[in-house]
Order: structure tokens, then C-alpha cells, then sequence
């Protein structure tokens, strides 16, 4: 039998509900961040193409740009709409302008026909894709950290807050919590 309201004090039966929810980032990480990680991984392969041959070079680069481009608007299709960049969205823009630094690069070891700058021009661009995933890889296993522990603290919460006439109800499981209001 449910409390019944405490009509003097004008106090009314009150139940607080909370719903852990837990993204699972596996299927993030292998159906969207591996295939990004792949594309700009291409991205060397112009390096193997010869400076002379520039067309070669940026045709390359621009393919991987608009498929790029196509697996965003895939993605997009999949992920809610929210106001606001995910650390995922960060990556996949970051990773448009990974690929428009390599076209930049290899126009410009197109027009610097030096040795020196396209070899110092590659090792910078290296250095830019190991920072990047570098950095995209701390802040993956900073935020799962964070999400793990948040979910093990609801988990495990014991008090929900004062309940009718004055008791505390604890928040162990949906039958015990109905046991109480049964007794």
C-alpha cells in the first residue's frame, strides 16, 4: 500500500529514478575512427609519387579528401543530432585538415624544387598525423575513464533523499524499492 499524502503539511509521496545509460565506444571506435585513421593513413602514399608528377600527387590527396568527405555524411547519417562537437567530430575535422595540409605539401614541394623542403616539409607533416593521433588517442582513453567511473558512482547510489513522513529510501533495486511501499 502506497503512503498516503500528508495533506496538512501539504507533503506529497515523492520517488526519485535514475537510468544509468553506457555508450559502448567499440563500436565508435571500430566502425568510424578506424576507418578515418585508415583514409588518413593514405594520404602517404603521394609521397611515393614523384614531386614532378603533381597532378598524380593531388589527385590522390583530393580522392581521399571526398571520400573523406562521403564517410562524414555517412556517419552523420548514423550519430544523433546534437548541438555540439564530439571528441569524434573533432577527430574527423581534424583529420579534413590533416588532408588539406598534405595537398598544401605536396603542391609546395611541387613549386620548392629543392630537396631539403620536401623532405623537412614530410617530416613536419609525420610529426603533425603522430600529434594528432596521439593527442585523439589520450583524450579517447581520458573520456572512457571518465564515462567508467561516472557509471560505476550511479551504480552504486545508495541514498535518494527523504521520503514520505520523514524516512530515506534507498535506491538498491526496483523490488526492493516496491517492497517498502507494499509493507
Amino acid at each position: 500500500m502506497l503512503p498516503e499524502a500528508d495533506s496538512d503539511r501539504k507533503r506529497y509521496p515523492l520517488l526519485h529514478m535514475y537510468f544509468v545509460g553506457e555508450r559502448r565506444a567499440a563500436y565508435y571506435i571500430w566502425n568510424i575512427a578506424l576507418p578515418n585513421f585508415l583514409l588518413s593513413m593514405l594520404v602517404f602514399t603521394s609521397f611515393a609519387i614523384p614531386k614532378e608528377d603533381l597532378a598524380d600527387r593531388l589527385s590522390v590527396t583530393l580522392t581521399l579528401v571526398l571520400t573523406s568527405v562521403a564517410f562524414k555524411y555517412m556517419v552523420a547519417q548514423e550519430l544523433p543530432r546534437i548541438s555540439y562537437l564530439t571528441l569524434l567530430d573533432t577527430y574527423i575535422l581534424v583529420s579534413f585538415a590533416f588532408l588539406a595540409l598534405v595537398g598544401g605539401q605536396n603542391a609546395f614541394s611541387a613549386l620548392f624544387t629543392e630537396v631539403p623542403f620536401e623532405h623537412h616539409s614530410r617530416q613536419v607533416v609525420v610529426a603533425i598525423f603522430l600529434v594528432i593521433h596521439l593527442v585523439v588517442g589520450l583524450l579517447s582513453v581520458q573520456f572512457m575513464c571518465l564515462e567508467s567511473s561516472k557509471g560505476a558512482r550511479l551504480r552504486n547510489y545508495q541514498r535518494v533523499g527523504d521520503g514520505v513522513n520523514g524516512r530515506t529510501y534507498e535506491f538498491m533495486g526496483l523490488q526492493q524499492l516496491l517492497s517498502r511501499f507494499s509493507a
